[in-house]
Parts: C-alpha cells; sequence; structure tokens
C-alpha cells in the first residue's frame, strides 16, 4: 500500500526562477537531426556555435529568440564529420555547452 499525491500547476511555474538554461539536445546521439533547447527569461539575440573535438568552429548561427523555453534544431544537412561534437549557446548575458554524438 502506497501513499500517492499528485500536484497540477501552471506549466510557467517550472520556469518562474529560472534565467538561462541549457538543456541537453535530443536524442543524442543522433543520425539525422537533433534538438538544442534553451530557456530564455527575456527576448534576446542567441549565438550557437558548433565545434568539433579539437575545438574548430563548424558553424555559427544567430537569430532572436523570443522569452520562454526555445528549440534550435540542428540537422545533418550540414555536413559535419560523425563523432563527439561540442555546442556552445550565448546570449548577451549568459553561455553554456553542451556535448553531442553525430552517429555515422
Amino acid at each position: 500500500e502506497y501513499d500517492v499525491a499528485l500536484q497540477f500547476g501552471n506549466e510557467l511555474d517550472e520556469f518562474e526562477n529560472q534565467v538561462f538554461t541549457l538543456y541537453p539536445n535530443s536524442p543524442n546521439p543522433f543520425k539525422e537531426s537533433t534538438s538544442i533547447n534553451f530557456y530564455i527569461q527575456e527576448g534576446d539575440n542567441i549565438e550557437i556555435t558548433v565545434f568539433d573535438i579539437t575545438g574548430k568552429v563548424l558553424k555559427t548561427y544567430s537569430s532572436f529568440y523570443h522569452k520562454g523555453k526555445q528549440r534550435f534544431i540542428l540537422g545533418k544537412e550540414v555536413n559535419f564529420s560523425s563523432g563527439v561534437l561540442y555546442y556552445h549557446v550565448k546570449t548577451l548575458k549568459y553561455q553554456a555547452s553542451g556535448k553531442m554524438i553525430l552517429l555515422p
């Protein structure tokens, strides 16, 4: 016998105290495309840079994103070599990085 309690709330409460959050890309590892998700508390110009394992910049994407949880889709069409890649997400005030694996 177990006691179970359910709590429901507004989805916005989840982000109430967050300023900037970078989530792990998904799926990871990936073959065709992967989604890089992040949360920003206010609209901002976002720069997403992809590096190889040696630190060489492979591609930089720049765009304005509105407040809230956002998604950037990285597709295999950019012809990166398979293996370990890194991504860096930068706003005017915040930055964070993640690691992803591109399958052959």
